[in-house]
């Protein structure tokens, strides 16, 4: 969020008025917020080879997912985004873009679930030298169905396409993601 804002205002901006016009683009099959705690981070256990804690300076305020109705829908959505893209520099000050393939999404659970109460969004980095196809699988078919049968309600499983500075070409919004974070072919 923009640091100049208060972030009630911010997630308030984002929530409504940002919301509203992500909601008119044609074709959209779903957009949903995922608005993140300012305290509560990183749950899972700590360990030597996983990374668990988040630095301060790369904090998200959330994610928003967004689902085109059909590939094809979203290959024709960059020229109709422009006034989202215009919208953004309201009220984000950084913005990571990341886009599925065909499959690279799945969704669990039907619709979304606003009784669910509280989420944890768990987000895996493919190492290098691991195949997309190879993490792609792990996620879908091992993660995804693990996390179901233990009873997680509005579930999905997202995986990336490697980092691409054109996904997002907003003015005035930063879109780094240093290399380290990128997802690499």
């Amino acid at each position: 969020m923009r640091a100049d804002l208060p972030r009630e205002t911010a997630l308030g901006y984002w929530a409504g008025p940002h919301a509203e016009i992500a909601g008119r683009l044609p074709n959209l099959a779903e957009y949903v917020q995922r608005h993140f705690s300012p305290t509560d981070h990183g749950y899972w256990p700590s360990s030597p080879t996983v990374g668990t804690a988040v630095p301060t300076s790369r904090r998200c305020d959330g994610v928003a997912e967004v689902r085109f109705g059909s590939t094809v829908a979203a290959l024709g959505m960059p020229p109709r985004m422009r006034e989202v893209y215009l919208d953004e520099q309201n009220v984000f000050e950084r913005v990571l873009g990341q886009v599925t393939g065909p499959g690279g999404g799945r969704w669990w659970t039907d619709g979304h679930d606003d009784a669910v109460g509280h989420r944890t969004i768990l987000l895996l980095r493919r190492r290098r030298g691991v195949s997309g196809r190879a993490f792609r699988k792990y996620v879908h078919d091992r993660i995804g169905p693990a996390l179901h049968e233990a009873g997680g309600r509005d579930l999905r499983t997202y995986t990336f396409l490697p980092w691409s500075r054109l996904v997002h070409p907003t003015l005035g919004v930063s879109h780094d993601n240093p290399a380290f974070r990128r997802t690499s072919c």
